[in-house]
C-alpha cells in the first residue's frame, strides 16, 4: 500500500470516528430533551387520558358550584353578568394559556372575583381540563401548543 493510500485510509477512520461521535452526541442530547419534555408535560393532566375522569368530574362539581351561575351551565356565558365571556368555543378563552387562566381563577379579573383562597391548584386544574372539553381539538391543540409557554403554576 502507498504512504498516500495509507494516509486517505487514515483520514476516512478519522472521519468515521467523527461522525460516530457526532451522531453519539446528538442521539444523547435528543434523549436528554425528550426526558424533559416527557418530565414537563407529565404534571398535567391530559383530556383523553382514561384516568382523567376523576379529574372532570371534580372540575364538573366546581363548574357547577362556582362558575356556572355567571358563565351558564354549558359555558355560554352572559348569564347572570352580560360582561361575563363564554368559556365553550364561542369565545376567546381558549387563546390564554393554562397558567393565564389559572392565575384569573386565583386572582379574579375585572368583574370575576378570585378563587385562591377557596380552590386548589388540583381543582383550579380540574375546573379548567372541564371547561377545556367544550373546545373543538383545534382550539384545544392551539392552545396546548401555546401553554408549554405558560403552563400551571405550581
Amino acid at each position: 500500500m502507498s504512504r498516500r493510500s495509507a494516509l486517505r485510509e487514515r483520514r476516512q477512520a478519522q472521519i468515521r470516528r467523527r461522525r460516530l461521535a457526532y451522531g453519539a452526541i446528538m442521539a444523547g442530547l435528543a434523549l436528554i430533551l425528550g426526558l424533559i419534555i416527557v418530565a414537563l408535560r407529565g404534571n398535567q393532566p391530559v383530556l383523553d387520558d382514561p384516568a382523567s375522569t376523576d379529574i372532570m368530574t371534580r372540575g364538573q362539581q366546581i363548574y357547577e358550584q362556582d362558575c356556572a351561575a355567571c358563565h351558564g351551565p354549558n359555558g355560554e356565558g352572559h348569564a347572570a353578568v352580560p360582561e361575563t365571556p363564554a368559556l365553550n368555543e364561542t369565545e376567546h378563552v381558549w387563546h390564554h394559556t393554562d397558567g393565564r387562566l389559572q392565575q384569573i381563577i386565583l386572582d379574579g379579573a375585572k368583574l370575576m372575583p378570585a378563587f385562591g383562597d377557596q380552590l386548589s391548584r388540583d381543582d383550579v386544574i380540574a375546573v379548567v381540563r372541564y371547561f377545556q372539553s367544550w373546545w373543538r381539538q383545534d382550539q384545544l391543540t392551539a392552545q396546548q401548543e401555546r401553554s408549554q409557554t405558560q403552563p400551571f403554576m405550581p
